[in-house]
């Protein structure tokens, strides 16, 4: 069993941008590069049996939960999904040898939102651009090993 805390960070900016002068207007335009972090606790937990001198199974379950606050504004990350991760495998002797196999399931999902001001609706139609996504993530690992 593992644990891993992390702690709040308050709102930053890692880059000062100058304000940018439009040529044709003159209009400034001034942009900011945030970021905020919240508290998490990532855990695992993991189970070795050992069936017999030759043959062992093996089991786990990680999080690997995001620490981008949803409730601000910020712009630097675009990934705020929590990820977790499904893994399971043997290793077994034959002879002198160990081989070990095994495989790895990781999964998540967000909703992002549109990051360009692109605008918001057509004004011919009436009708709006979506402007979020949902995004899944999977991932399937597979490992091979061998001791001689």
């Amino acid at each position: 069993m593992s644990a891993e805390w992390y702690n709040a960070v308050n709102k930053y900016e890692p880059i000062n941008l100058v304000p940018l002068n439009e040529q044709s207007s003159g209009e400034t335009f001034n942009k900011e590069i945030t970021q905020q972090l919240r508290s998490i606790i990532n855990a695992g937990i993991g189970v070795d049996y050992k069936l017999n001198d030759n043959l062992s199974f093996a089991g786990s379950f990680i999080t690997d939960f995001s620490a981008n606050d949803t409730n601000t504004e910020t712009n630097i990350s675009l990934s705020r999904w929590d990820i977790y991760h499904i893994s399971a495998g043997s290793y077994f002797n034959i002879g002198s040898s160990e081989i070990t196999l095994g495989v790895s399931y990781s999964f998540g999902s967000d909703v992002i939102k549109q990051i360009a001001d692109i605008g918001n609706q057509d004004e011919e139609t009436g009708s709006s651009i979506n402007t979020s996504a949902d995004v899944k993530f999977t991932r399937i690992k597979v490992l091979f090993g061998f001791i001689f």
